[in-house]
């Protein structure tokens, strides 16, 4: 009898997946989804740092818990231990989230080099001492655009074909939005602008506040931000960091997704928008002309760093109809951006830093 054949095993940290999505972890549990539906021929497993967290995220999949949380340098003792524990033979690290050194072959995914412009000096020092000698060494190297590949290949000093492009991955959520989250702000649908975004300085916040106070505020402007350290307005409403289900109820019901950010490595909201039929207006920068080009015109807004300009939108928005964007928009981004095509793109990734194609 044939002995059966174990399957090579490939850990995924999906340390920084919580209850509320930002950025890389929709970006990992998009990845799981996919992963989910497409034959691949490996043994898929996912490292969590509290497993109560994120068990519907990963449900089906073998699940290694780390007592040191994303980003600690704990990883750096404990991560290499579960690696060889768990016989992994390809460890997968989606985010800037490196190791000292691996006992193993590994990828990884960079998102953007955002903390080199905007970070501090010890995020600044951990780019240039950590990441990017650990990235430089990888079997694999991937990001989320070609304008992100560009730049990191100026950054490792390689050519931008050697990293690979494998976006986020967007899905037609199965649950139901929260219904009573705009009732519980006083929202009205359709009669409010919205953005998506943090206290970071690149998400240019204030120059959207600035832009919104001076444009015909008719409708209230809600940002997904603290009201601490923000300027108090009657007609702003700032709703703090939101879960999935929120951030479908609140996107559904705006009459635009607005986005003013100075860098982006993909800028997950404004697709995310679109494919909910929300027009979104966002600031002319490379990658969401890139990205949302293709849009421009059936949806998507690209306006230039104009006060001015972002002032006679705002209002026009607010004094017009809200014209919802067309189905085939988001049926385009369904097909383009969905988890199976993405997580197909990752496995031949993955097969051949294993050498088995």
């Amino acid at each position: 009898m044939e002995k059966h054949k174990k399957l090579p095993r490939v850990l995924i940290d999906a340390r920084m997946v919580r209850a509320a999505l930002d950025g890389i972890a929709a970006y990992v549990v998009g990845l799981a989804r996919g992963l989910r539906e497409t034959k691949h021929g490996l043994e898929i497993i996912f490292l969590v740092h509290d497993k109560s967290d994120v068990d519907p995220f990963f449900e089906g999949f073998e699940i290694v818990t780390a007592q040191a949380p994303f980003l600690s340098p704990r990883g750096w003792l404990e991560i290499p231990k579960l690696l060889r524990e768990h016989k992994i033979d390809l460890y997968h690290t989606p985010s800037f989230d490196s190791l000292i050194s691996c006992p193993i072959p590994y990828v990884q995914t960079i998102h953007d080099l955002n903390h080199l412009t905007y970070g501090g000096p010890h995020q600044k020092i951990y780019y240039l001492a950590v990441l990017k000698r650990f990235a430089a060494n990888a079997e694999g190297l991937f990001t989320v655009s070609h304008t992100m590949a560009r730049a990191l290949g100026k950054w490792l000093r390689t050519d931008a074909s050697n990293i690979k492009v494998v976006p986020n991955s967007f899905w037609q959520e199965e649950s139901s939005p929260k219904s009573d989250f705009l009732e519980e702000w006083g929202l009205k649908k359709g009669k409010y602008l919205l953005c998506l975004t943090n206290e970071k300085p690149h998400k240019n916040n204030s120059f959207l506040i600035q832009s919104y106070l001076r444009s015909s505020r008719e409708h209230p402007l809600v940002l997904s931000v603290s009201p601490s350290r923000q300027p108090s307005h009657p007609k702003i409403k700032y709703v703090g960091k939101i879960s999935q289900q929120e951030i479908r109820s609140v996107l559904q019901g705006a009459s635009a997704l607005l986005s003013p950010s100075k860098y982006e490595g993909f800028g997950r909201p404004p697709l995310e928008a679109l494919l909910l039929r929300v027009p979104t207006v966002v600031s002319e920068i490379e990658v969401h002309r890139e990205l949302l080009a293709p849009f421009e015109g059936r949806g998507a807004v690209l306006l230039p760093f104009s006060q001015e300009k972002w002032i006679e939108k705002l209002s026009e928005i607010q004094q017009g109809p809200c014209v919802p964007v067309p189905a085939e928009v988001s049926e385009e981004i369904q097909k383009r951006y969905s988890p199976h095509i993405i997580a197909e793109q990752q496995i031949a990734h993955y097969r051949k830093a294993l050498s088995l194609d």
